[in-house]
């Protein structure tokens, strides 16, 4: 329901409550409904870069289309959110690839970059910094996502060195 109304509706408060409607009920989700959400997100995202570029590359300013360069900041912040939690629940067991497939929308075009601004922001919030207020287990998930980030990044060094 809450993608559907992300997707089909033309009016940003709709959208907003469908983006909350799947940030409130994710954290409970099976495992193909996080799949699912994030990779209709994921896909949206890069369909709606692709867009913006070959829309900028024909008439720049014209385009009526409804894509990442034109979300409103709370809408696209909400975006962000939605897609930090799923790294969160999936990360890195479920979706090894998340922040290769998250990081190469930042070389596409100034919203492509500022969606991963937020979304690097966001999961400094989410994840890395600790705040109140967690429990044990969510504590022990974090450490579990940022010590694989940790070994990927430590494998990637030693692989564009050869």
């Amino acid at each position: 329901m809450g993608l559907k109304l992300f997707f089909g509706s033309s009016s940003d408060t709709c959208r907003f409550f469908g983006l909350t409607l799947v940030r409130d009920c994710l954290t409970e989700s099976s495992y193909e409904v996080k799949k699912a959400v994030r990779e209709a997100l994921i896909n949206w995202v890069h369909e709606s870069i692709q867009t913006m570029v070959s829309e900028e590359k024909q008439e720049q300013g014209k385009s009526k289309g409804y894509y990442l360069g034109r979300l409103p900041a709370y809408l696209l912040n909400n975006l962000v959110t939605v897609i930090t939690l799923c790294v969160k629940a999936e990360y890195p067991v479920s979706w090894p690839n998340a922040f290769e497939q998250l990081l190469q929308v930042s070389s596409a075009n100034i919203a492509g970059l500022d969606f991963v601004v937020r979304f690097l922001t966001d999961l400094d919030r989410e994840i890395v910094s600790f705040g109140e207020g967690r429990n044990t287990e969510e504590i022990a998930q974090t450490a579990e996502i940022k010590d694989a980030m940790r070994d990927n990044e430590g494998s990637q060094g030693k692989y564009s060195n050869t």
